[in-house]
């Protein structure tokens, strides 16, 4: 039994045992009067039966005939057992078989024919990050009023480090040279997050930093100043 019908049987218990009477459990069922008196009546008949649906068990007005449902199956097991429901319905119904990708389904189901589609993966995947600091460093610049009118515009400067997720900004005049400001503000990124490491470690990150991201033409600025880097720590060895 359904929960209505558990909840209609329950009211009818209570009417049969004079608790209620069959306009009081009309009002518990949601139902009219007149439906109300005509479940009294069933149930006085036929008992806890008699409360059912009429229509379970049996086969729907629109449901296909034996011999279309054995056609559409074995049509589609010979030609589109591959395709989709959709897409097999849709070639179906050239065919001459007009049926739903539902009801295709429940067919196939039946006769334990329908095997359901591993859905796809994500397409895009989350990227590990790097595994050490300077092996992959995006930088962008923004150009804009950043001063409201009280000085020039300027260019800010963002980088960021993918190992370590360390970004770092500075504002730069928007006349200044795109290629001398990377190749200054990358060096000084780096030597801030290495203030602390052994000058070994921190000219090796350099040199490999710079081989990678410093145009071909400013190699030697960059190696300069590296090396500028050495003598200051030189100290702390």
């Amino acid at each position: 039994m359904s929960a209505n019908e558990r909840v209609r049987l329950d009211a009818m218990h209570r009417v049969e045992r004079n608790e209620v009477t069959v306009v009081s459990a009309a009002v518990l069922m949601c139902l009219s009067l007149r439906q109300a008196r005509r479940l009294w009546k069933r149930y006085r008949m036929e008992g806890a039966a008699g409360l059912t649906h009429r229509s379970r068990g049996r086969a729907s007005n629109r449901r296909l005939e034996e011999g279309i449902r054995e056609r559409i199956v074995k049509r589609h097991q010979e030609r589109y057992a591959d395709f989709g429901a959709t897409l097999a319905c849709e070639k179906l119904a050239k065919d001459g078989m007009v049926i739903s990708p539902d009801t295709l389904v429940a067919l196939l189901k039946e006769r334990h024919l329908w095997q359901p589609r591993r859905r796809r993966g994500k397409h895009r995947l989350r990227r590990a990050r790097r595994a050490s600091f300077g092996s992959m460093i995006q930088m962008d610049g923004s150009h804009h009023d950043w001063f409201e009118g009280r000085s020039g515009w300027c260019v800010l400067m963002v980088l960021i480090d993918d190992a370590s997720n360390q970004t770092y900004a500075r504002f730069y005049s928007s006349d200044a040279d795109i290629f001398e400001v990377a190749n200054q503000f990358l060096l000084l990124g780096i030597y801030a997050y290495h203030r602390q490491a052994r000058v070994r470690e921190l000219r090796a990150v350099l040199l490999d930093v710079l081989e990678l991201l410093i145009p071909v033409g400013m190699r030697w600025t960059g190696l300069s100043l590296a090396v500028g880097f050495q003598r200051e720590f030189s100290l702390t060895q």
